[in-house]
């Protein structure tokens, strides 16, 4: 936090999530895909990151801490989340909420994939620092893939929900903990 430090906004209470706390070995920072250096494997460890936030039990507690801080904002107040890119633990913590306020899968999808469109300038500047200091083609390869999100990333959590836990619905509320009650509170919250 301290090298890519937030921007403060006043009047702004700040909660601390860190959902790969308890996650070693699979970072998502761009160190991590510089190491891995090949766009295939560089995809492959996007599976495994999104597989490991979905079973991993300290990043469940993230994502339960999460929906709890959305629960405890009024309704005169605004509620921000992000991570340093804004897709992977961002893109799983909206699917997340959406999925609680029954907006269909296909909008959810449409929502996540749209980070690509939306990211375009920053990413460009990412990549071209890399190139500035050296990075190789494979190395820009590489990091695209972990600039940018693709559908079958978030297929890789929603089949990981349904082969261990058996569906979103039973993950919401048995695994995150989020009652059927807390649910419906979130709904009237956001769209009443």
């Amino acid at each position: 936090m301290s090298e890519r430090p937030d921007k403060v906004f006043n009047n702004t209470y700040y909660v601390h999530i860190d959902i790969f706390k308890s996650i070693h070995d699979e970072g998502a920072g761009l160190e991590d895909f510089i190491k891995i250096g090949s766009a295939k494997r560089a995809r492959a460890y996007m599976h495994d990151i999104y597989y490991t936030m979905t079973i991993n039990p300290g990043a469940q507690a993230g994502f339960t801490k999460m929906i709890e801080t959305a629960l405890s904002v009024s309704e005169k107040n605004s509620f921000l989340f992000h991570c340093f890119v804004g897709k992977d633990r961002t893109g799983i913590s909206a699917a997340l909420l959406l999925e609680i306020l029954n907006i269909p899968k296909e909008t959810i999808y449409q929502d996540y994939l749209a980070t690509n469109q939306l990211r375009v300038q920053e990413n460009q500047e990412i990549l071209q620092l890399a190139k500035d200091n050296g990075a190789t083609q494979e190395i820009t390869e590489t990091l695209q893939i972990a600039l940018n999100v693709e559908s079958e990333f978030l297929d890789t959590f929603y089949q990981t929900v349904t082969k261990e836990f058996g569906n979103i619905d039973a993950y919401l509320t048995n695994v995150l903990h989020i009652s059927p009650r807390m649910q419906q509170d979130l709904r009237t919250l956001l769209l009443d």
